[in-house]
């Protein structure tokens, strides 16, 4: 069960990237990582 589950993460992964590669993956978390901290800055200076 355990070896099913991780070519299924990898795979989500994959396809998330658009076949743009790792660097696919890296803008989604530079814009996740903005909007946490523009919420985290919002909260705390509001």
């Amino acid at each position: 069960m355990a070896d099913e589950q991780k070519p299924r993460k990898v795979g989500v992964y994959d396809g998330s990237d658009g076949g743009a590669g790792s660097s696919g993956m890296n803008w989604m978390w530079i814009i996740i990582g903005l909007i946490v901290v523009a919420i985290v800055l919002y909260l705390l200076f509001r």
